[in-house]
């Protein structure tokens, strides 16, 4: 998904042990359209018209390079909000965000892993897992089933210090199923992040689901416990009207909620 945030107590899971080791495979979903992400759009105020999350950069947070990023969200069960076929997106990355305090300026590179949730304009649901390297296309993995609820978790890192070699590890801890990849890829580096994003349909933000609280957790970056700030926090928008809403980390500063369709979204209450 293009441009334009997650973390839990990062458990060590060996995929090796894990069944299901899909291929991916081009996004092939039954979409009226393909979708393939939007890109972070920069209003200031740390508002964009595609992201819902936490946005760690160069420039603001004083962290020189990402090497690594992980954390875990509970898939949203989706609702329509309109009589329309909507879509959503979940994920962790690194790249692609903004690298000044009011997102002014955006990063180019972004490689990124997460959950997908469609809702066709009859109520029909469907969820996927995917990854993506920009400006490449978006790879739904084949025969790794998802479901609103599942607790997934995500690891993007180095495979190899100061190379271009990526792991990308995804685990659905509800199914036990695992997938992993590594691919070449020249990141920047400047930014780490954890969204909620409304994926773009035809060139296009598309139309966003009414969906339950991803609760984001577990944030790690550089193998260490992120320490999330709300000036740090991105709202999605359209126009004047608010889509998405991240609360404040919650008390460890490690994990977040994000609410669809409202000003005002609680902090989770414990860690």
């Amino acid at each position: 998904m293009r441009r334009v945030l997650i973390a839990v107590a990062i458990a060590t899971v060996s995929l090796a042990t894990l069944p299901g080791h899909a291929a991916p495979q081009a996004y092939s979903r039954p979409f009226p359209l393909k979708v393939r992400p939007g890109r972070l759009l920069s209003f200031g105020a740390r508002a964009s018209s595609n992201w819902a999350g936490y946005n760690l950069g160069y420039v603001s947070d004083g962290r020189k390079l990402f090497g690594q990023v992980s954390g875990t969200w509970t898939v949203p069960t989706t609702s329509l909000h309109a009589s329309e076929n909507e879509y959503s997106v979940n994920w962790v990355g690194i790249g692609g965000g903004c690298i000044d305090k009011n997102c002014f300026a955006v990063d180019p590179t972004l490689i990124q892993a997460g959950t997908g949730q469609y809702i066709n304009s009859s109520g029909q649901r469907s969820y996927f897992a995917w990854w993506e390297i920009i400006p490449g296309p978006i790879l739904e993995i084949a025969n790794f089933p998802v479901h609103g609820g599942d607790n997934v978790y995500v690891d993007i890192r180095l495979k190899v210090a100061f190379s271009d070699i990526w792991k990308i590890n995804i685990v659905n801890f509800t199914t036990g199923q695992g997938f992993t990849t590594t691919v070449p890829y020249g990141s920047t580096r400047l930014t780490a992040e954890w969204i909620e994003e409304r994926p773009s349909v035809g060139g296009l933000p598309a139309p966003l689901p009414s969906l339950t609280n991803p609760r984001f957790n577990n944030a790690v970056v550089n193998k260490a416990a992120t320490n999330l700030q709300p000036g740090s926090a991105i709202n999605m928008v359209n126009g004047s009207q608010r889509l998405a809403t991240p609360s404040n980390p919650d008390p460890d500063h490690n994990g977040f909620n994000v609410c669809t369709y409202t000003t005002a979204c609680a902090a989770p209450a414990g860690g």
